[in-house]
């Protein structure tokens, strides 16, 4: 449907309904209002270019499924086609909550794991430090 909306076609060209500088800014050769460079206020109403003839094929479209025999139809189907994206979007986002949950479990199921590691290597850390301590002690003593 971007048809409809003119979104697969370049812009036309209004630049045929811009009056010219010297018309708009009032600049003459005195130097008042236009520089002369053409960057007057016509690059101005560049930067507002509006395709009306995207809505002006909306509203004819609109107009012309308004007058048909199918127009009941051609609703219910638009609104079938946008429950199902929002279903399909929900479904996604579910996804990916569940996903982010998964990653979470997984994290602290690591970190546990480092734990009884850590856990399991303290006694024997314990024991040759206090057989050092030992060792340094003898050590001075002799």
């Amino acid at each position: 449907m971007s048809w409809l909306f003119g979104m697969n076609q370049r812009p036309e060209d209004f630049s045929q309904f811009v009056p010219p500088a010297s018309a708009v800014g009032g600049g003459g050769p005195d130097g008042s209002g236009d520089s002369g460079d053409g960057k007057g206020k016509s690059s101005a109403m560049e930067a507002y270019h509006f395709d009306s003839a995207a809505l002006e094929r909306a509203a004819k479209a609109a107009k012309d499924l308004e007058s048909s025999k199918y127009a009941k139809e051609a609703l219910e189907l638009t609104k079938i086609q946008e429950e199902t994206k929002q279903k399909e979007l929900l479904e996604a986002a579910k996804e990916i909550e569940l996903r982010i949950e998964a990653a979470k479990a997984e994290g602290k199921r690591t970190e546990q794991e480092e734990r009884r590691k850590t856990l399991q290597e303290q006694p024997k850390l314990d024991k040759q430090k206090s057989q050092y301590q030992d060792h340094l002690a003898r050590k001075r003593l002799v």
